[in-house]
């Protein structure tokens, strides 16, 4: 090993308490170094010349070792390794039915007798320290605990603003009306007391582990439906189609549009207020919360497509530095999206209208360098340098406005030039090469010809 040895590398896990466990190969069999080796918790060193049958063994033994160390963890902190499992599921990290009926009987969790998910989001103050919104979180789970009692599983954060509680031992039959009870108590004791409006989802009863994932998404799902509520509601998860209206649809389709027009022209204020008609016709529509999201993140992108044109990504723009789609599709109310989305397309519809007039002079500072300097060698990188923008972005501003490349408008500058000296001087041909900053006569009358269909020699005749 390079810069390390194996005792080294032994030494490092075990004062950094890391989980690993340790295997030595070594070509050492003395008494000195075993003991090393014992001293840094190493569950096993195999010697190279019976390497195969030793390292078999010596695995067989860290596996017992990782077990045990399972088992005391599972014993001591069995509520967190719960928790990390449900997260592992909801996250699609842990998929495989196999694993999760086995991780699940190990954690000791039984959902034969059936299980539900309930998501609690409410409207934390946004200048609530740390400290503030840990209290907050401990109060609520507390109060959480009296009021599901010994149904209540597993309580915790899923994000700053939402918590997911999971129930077990539901009922088939009757049980909407005691969870109902159960949240209306919530609702009160967080409208009075903690001064909070909540939004509640509850998923469907399950007792299959399988269904874990999909039954966290259903209760996500139902508390979503409270998007556009200001007051506490609880929602239960339904499935039902949205039958939506076409001539709705087409509006909504054609407002959208609109609205990336005015954000290209950069029209701040047309484009927030298309913004707030496209939002209260899908409301009217009644699409579903996530394609109204989705429509956030189409938005987005569409900012993000337009920035690239003046050499800017949406997060030099605009304040956020974490993915902006995250964010949108993280919304759970209104105000949150409407926040997020009227800063996306303000700013960017600002800095657009700003980049506009400055793209306005940077091709009138090309134009009057070209006019300045084109009977010199210069270069595309030249004029980028001198005007202080990049290559890229100079030659494809200047082609969007002028509709010509800059090469293009340079040499037919030092055409008309040449046709000028030709015509009006006594200059020689080399002379009128010289003068435009062709390297040599050759170049120069391959040029010419190719614009003219003609030669220096034949123009000048001519």
């Amino acid at each position: 090993m390079p810069g390390k040895n194996g005792i080294e590398a032994a030494k490092y896990i075990w004062e950094q308490k890391l989980k690993t466990k340790v295997i030595l190969l070594t070509a050492y069999a003395d008494f000195s170094y075993a003991q090393q080796a014992v001293r840094y918790d190493v569950v096993d060193y195999v010697v190279k010349t019976g390497v195969m049958e030793g390292i078999v063994e010596a695995v067989r033994k860290a596996q017992d070792k990782i077990r045990e160390a399972e088992e005391h963890q599972v014993g001591d902190n069995l509520s967190a390794l719960q928790e990390n499992f449900l997260k592992s599921v909801f996250s699609g990290s842990l998929y495989e039915l196999k694993d999760v009926r086995e991780n699940a009987a190990r954690l000791q969790m039984d959902f034969s007798c059936g299980y539900l998910f309930v998501m609690i989001h409410f409207r934390i103050e946004e200048n609530a320290d740390s400290e503030r919104q840990k209290k907050i979180h401990k109060s609520l789970l507390n109060f959480l605990k009296m009021v599901f009692g010994n149904n209540m599983k597993q309580g915790f954060l899923v994000r700053k603003n939402m918590l997911l509680v999971m129930l077990t031992e539901i009922p088939e039959q009757g049980y909407q009306e005691i969870i109902r009870e159960q949240c209306l108590q919530i609702i009160d004791m967080m409208d009075n007391f903690m001064k909070m409006h909540v939004s509640i989802g509850v998923g469907e009863r399950s007792c299959d582990p399988e269904e874990i994932q999909r039954e966290y998404k259903n209760a996500e799902y139902a508390v979503r439906e409270n998007f556009f509520d200001e007051g506490s509601r609880i929602v239960f998860y339904r499935r039902e189609e949205h039958n939506l209206d076409k001539q709705l649809l087409k509006e909504i389709e054609l407002e959208q549009g609109e609205l990336h027009f005015l954000v290209k022209k950069g029209n701040r204020d047309e484009a927030l207020e298309a913004f707030r008609k496209l939002l209260n016709l899908q409301k009217q529509a009644d699409e579903p919360i996530n394609a109204i999201l989705s429509t956030g993140v189409n938005i987005r992108n569409y900012c993000k497509k337009i920035l690239l044109e003046y050499d800017k990504s949406i997060y030099d723009v605009t304040p956020y530095q974490t993915s902006i789609s995250e964010l949108i599709y993280r919304c759970m109310h209104v105000r949150e999206y409407m926040e997020i989305m009227e800063t996306i397309i303000g700013q960017v519809s600002e800095y657009i209208d700003a980049s506009s007039s400055r793209r306005s002079v940077l091709i009138q500072e090309c134009e009057k360098y070209i006019e300045g300097n084109y009977e010199k060698n210069i270069t595309v990188a030249d004029i980028a340098r001198d005007i202080g923008v990049s290559m890229s972005y100079l030659s494809r501003i200047f082609k969007d406005e002028t509709g010509q490349t800059i090469i293009y408008t340079l040499s037919m500058k030092k055409l008309e030039k040449a046709k000028e000296y030709l015509r009006e001087t006594d200059m020689k041909i080399y002379e009128v090469a010289e003068a435009l900053g062709f390297e040599n006569i050759t170049y120069f009358s391959r040029f010419f010809k190719k614009y003219t269909n003609l030669s220096p020699k034949e123009y000048k005749e001519k």
